[in-house]
């Protein structure tokens, strides 16, 4: 994808306008490899309503519904996890998560963390 879009280094890849929905590609396909290596049935969805609502990923696996929020950044917020927690009766998940790029868990509303992505 960075190829196509001419992106041939991280110094390019950080002023691309592009740059988030690329991390956010990344942190999908990483998931969904994990999930193919990985035993029985995980399914993948996108949540998002009429009024502007989105969860970025939804894993279920195990009887386990999770909910992740995707930033491409190290400072995050309660407000990262405004969407998580508004969804959280429409989509009845055991977990919620803003996947960024800080390195130390924190909690940023009830029941919801930020953390690495890479520890999804």
């Amino acid at each position: 994808l960075c190829y196509l879009l001419g992106i041939d280094s991280g110094a390019r890849f950080f002023k691309a306008a592009e740059r988030g929905r690329i991390f956010e590609n990344m942190v999908v396909i990483e998931a969904l490899k994990r999930s193919a290596a990985g035993k029985g049935k995980t399914d993948f969805f996108y949540y998002r309503t009429s009024n502007g609502l989105e969860v970025d990923l939804i894993i279920e696996h195990g009887g386990l519904r999770r909910a992740y929020e995707i930033k491409l950044s190290k400072t995050v917020s309660t407000h990262d996890a405004g969407g998580l927690a508004r969804a959280r009766g429409d989509i009845g998940y055991s977990q919620a998560s803003v996947l960024c790029l800080r390195e130390e868990p924190v909690a940023l509303a009830k029941g919801i963390f930020a953390r690495h992505w890479s520890s999804m």
